[in-house]
């Protein structure tokens, strides 16, 4: 069974309507393309609007050595609240 989403910017312009799996609750985050789409309230009720995403990859040499990346590690990189 599937399920028809809109996607809109994070004005509330009109982007798509993607067609996805459903799910018993749904993404927190759809990507289409290079883009991403957050479920965000908007005065009660939920629709994607377009957030800002990063895809942060695990180094291979880490990866292969099952290391796991943990706080500390990149010192100079800064805290994230």
């Amino acid at each position: 069974m599937s399920l028809k989403v809109k996607l809109f910017t994070s004005t509330g312009d009109f982007v798509t309507e993607v067609i996805i799996p459903k799910f018993e609750r749904m993404p927190e985050a759809i990507l289409w393309g290079q883009r991403t789409f957050v479920l965000t309230d908007v005065d009660g009720r939920y629709e994607y609007r377009e957030g800002m995403g990063y895809v942060a990859f695990t180094p291979k040499e880490m990866a292969d050595q099952g290391r796991p990346i943990y706080e500390g590690q990149y010192k100079d990189w800064g805290t994230w609240a």
